[in-house]
């Protein structure tokens, strides 16, 4: 359970994340943040915490070429790796036939943000914000209706979905794409 919430602004990405980890009715707060800068890209992961150390940790990025398409690249190349990861640690799993990840996740590279659903369909949405987890749709309505500056609304976003989701909680951590 959490919130990860992302805004493009000036051509770098921006992520925000809760700090609260939730089984059950046991909530705690993390020192570790859920979102975090890997080599050219910022990520963070709504759901399994092991799959986000997984991925921050071992997961080696593939080559981006200059000139690549980058939502090819995303689906071809990134998400493979990002299988092929989470597959040799024992963290992926099968459902209706479908190998799956426990989680969602929001990327940030090159100016663009894209998220990875647990199916690992990779899709970019046309608003240039996002936000995946259990308080979603509460950052999405924050984003949507907020003005200024990344870090000010991905504050509020992460905040509206601590207010008025049980699943979501703690400080604020906020990363943006490396230039």
């Amino acid at each position: 359970m959490t919130v990860i919430a992302g805004v493009v602004e000036r051509g770098r990405v921006w992520l925000a994340a809760d700090s609260q980890a939730t089984g059950g009715w046991d909530a705690h707060m993390r020192v570790e943040p859920k979102v975090y800068i890997k080599g050219p890209m910022v990520l963070g992961a709504a759901g399994s915490p092991r799959e986000g150390q997984l991925i921050q940790h071992q997961m080696k990025l593939p080559d981006l070429p200059a000139g690549a398409d980058l939502h090819e690249w995303m689906v071809l190349h990134f998400v493979e790796a990002m299988r092929s990861c989470l597959k040799q640690a024992g963290a992926m799993k099968i459902s209706d036939s479908v190998e799956r990840t426990t989680s969602t996740w929001l990327v940030g590279i090159r100016g663009r943000l894209f998220a990875i659903h647990s199916d690992l369909q990779v899709s970019e949405r046309v608003d240039g914000f996002d936000a995946v987890g259990c308080g979603m749709d509460h950052a999405l309505g924050a984003l949507y209706v907020t003005k200024g500056s990344a870090g000010r609304r991905l504050d509020l976003a992460v905040n509206a979905a601590a207010r008025f989701s049980a699943g979501v909680g703690g400080r604020v951590d906020i990363v943006k794409e490396p230039k």
